[in-house]
């Protein structure tokens, strides 16, 4: 009796062990990214996604694959995992508007939801082709000017972009493009059934699906990059868990400066705490900009308070330090 108790035990404890190490080896899920059939069916050579990012040398390293791309991630104890990193979608003059299951289903979003097996999602794109001059990647960002904009503008736009990048390049981690777009694409593109866009200023169209800022080039250069600032702080926010502009501590800088009628930085009605944190976020980074370069990327940011910009720069650090431990920026 005892040795058929004996037995019991060890047969349970093998039982254990066997669970408890097929357990820790983790499932390997495939997440495949796929440009729906519309775009790659034009066959150019244009339509490649890549999966971009940055060795530990800072050098920015680019995984072309045709028009799918395979990403793998591990998951544990049959909890499932996460992606905390796109494709960066490159179709020279397209905008990809989100990811979905089917090629007309709703859009996924991916980095906040959990896989527990394989799956498939296709890139949504605006089928509208724009010519586009110049291509440049920041980050996980893409900028793309049209054809016809002038070479000194041109010029003007990628140095002010090459300086915010170098010394803020946590700004540009999320996915998406930049477009700087001649009047009549802009206006088209606005009308375009297909865009999935929305107007939401006077010189920008702007997806909040996926990140895409477009930018009248008949508008003031300045006035433009104002602009830019405002809408990429709006995918900073989102690109935190809990949005900064949902944080107790930005709550209560909200609630201090919002009734001020005299604006501290950008003469805008605050109805929501997203758009203070936009204008902050984007009188911020000229005033930093200006600090270290004594250059003045626009004009707005003068009466900033200090304690708006420190609270700024502290969620840059805090991205900054997240994007060094996944090894995305040195």
């Amino acid at each position: 009796m005892k040795k058929e108790y004996l037995l019991r035990i060890v047969l349970i404890i093998i039982l254990f062990g066997i669970i408890t190490y097929f357990n820790l080896i983790p499932k390997v899920i495939t997440v495949t990214f796929k440009i729906d059939g519309d775009i790659s069916n034009q066959n150019t050579n244009d339509n490649k996604l890549f999966f971009s990012y940055t060795d530990k040398d800072g050098n920015t390293i680019k995984s072309k694959e045709g028009t799918e791309i395979k990403l793998t991630c591990l998951s544990y104890f049959n909890k499932g995992c996460k992606l905390n990193k796109l494709p960066t979608i490159d179709i020279k003059g397209h905008i990809v508007y989100g990811f979905s299951t089917t090629l007309d289903g709703e859009n996924v979003d991916v980095l906040n939801s959990t896989f527990y097996k394989n799956i498939t999602l296709y890139a949504k794109i605006d089928t509208k082709k724009i010519d586009i001059e110049y291509q440049k990647n920041y980050g996980n960002i893409i900028l793309e000017v049209e054809n016809g904009i002038k070479e000194d503008d041109i010029k003007e736009i990628l140095e002010t972009l090459d300086t915010i990048y170098e010394y803020y390049p946590e700004i540009f981690y999320f996915n998406g493009k930049i477009f700087w777009l001649m009047s009549n694409t802009y206006n088209e593109l606005l009308e375009s059934h297909n865009s999935h866009i929305e107007l939401t200023s006077g010189c920008t169209i702007f997806s909040n699906s996926y990140n895409n800022a477009s930018f009248r080039y008949n508008s003031n250069n300045r006035e433009g990059f104002r602009t830019l600032m405002h809408e990429v702080a709006h995918s900073f926010d989102r690109s935190f868990q809990n949005h900064i502009s949902q944080r107790d501590d930005f709550i209560n800088l909200y609630n201090k400066y919002k009734e001020l009628a005299n604006r501290p930085f950008y003469t805008y009605s605050y109805n929501s705490p997203q758009e203070f944190f936009a204008d902050a976020f984007s009188s911020s980074i000229s005033k930093l900009i200006s600090e270290k370069t004594g250059k003045n990327l626009y004009y707005k940011y003068s009466r900033i308070p200090d304690e708006i910009k420190e609270y700024v720069v502290s969620v840059l650090t805090e991205k900054k330090e997240y994007l060094k431990s996944i090894n995305l920026i040195r």
